[in-house]
């Protein structure tokens, strides 16, 4: 057993949560070192505040933001919850893990090829091209029930 499920079992969930983070935090310092140069000029900070406040007056920053966060949000209740589902439903632990892995592994995958599929095709055919596969699908249970 690792040390965060024995810590969650001995002192409870909140407790190995904020170990979790302590030794997150304590791992991070060091590497903040590194980051610790000397202080910008004021023009280079004047540049950088506006450079900064662009992005968020075009909309499709948001686009891309709200886009990031269902597939984060969808991720993160997946992987929260899938393995106690499979625990509860008798299967093997070790099943658990496996799902974690293959889960994973397919949001890089899948993050790869949408990639180097938007770099070949224009977004707008994609969202063109998406629109009516949507559309098929959507008629896809209507002909299979005769509706």
């Amino acid at each position: 057993m690792g040390r965060i499920p024995h810590l969650a079992s001995t002192m409870g969930g909140r407790a190995a949560f904020g170990s979790l983070l302590l030794a997150l935090f304590t791992a991070l310092l060091p590497l903040a070192c590194c980051f610790s140069g000397r202080a910008a000029s004021a023009t280079a900070r004047q540049a950088d505040a506006t450079a900064a406040g662009t992005p968020v007056r075009d909309h499709r920053f948001w686009l891309v933001t709200g886009g990031l966060f269902v597939c984060g949000f969808h991720v993160t209740f997946l992987v929260t919850h899938v393995p106690g589902v499979i625990t509860a439903c008798g299967l093997p632990s070790g099943l658990a893990g496996a799902w974690l892995a293959v889960a994973g592994g397919a949001n890089i995958v899948g993050s790869l090829l949408a990639g180097g599929l938007i770099r070949r095709v224009a977004p707008a055919h994609l969202r063109h091209a998406g629109k009516h596969a949507r559309e098929d699908l959507k008629r896809c249970p209507a002909q299979a029930t005769g509706r």
